[in-house]
């Protein structure tokens, strides 16, 4: 089998080039999916804000009374 300057043979580097794609695609995947679920909860964490705000208005209200 030819082997490059390293010594690696064709077929070495070919399945070390796949891996490195498989890792990347992952890595990018594991990024995306983090943004999603920081962006996505945003307005999730605003409307519980609100509604505990609206309950302690409630509370405050009915203690009054």
């Amino acid at each position: 089998m030819p082997r490059d300057q390293t010594g690696h043979t064709e077929l070495k580097l070919e399945l070390k080039r796949r891996w490195a794609r498989i890792l990347f695609y992952v890595i990018v995947a594991c990024g995306i999916g983090g943004v999603l679920a920081i962006v996505l909860n945003v307005p999730m964490l605003f409307g519980a804000l609100i509604i505990v705000r609206r309950a302690n208005d409630y509370a405050s209200l009915s203690n009054t009374a």
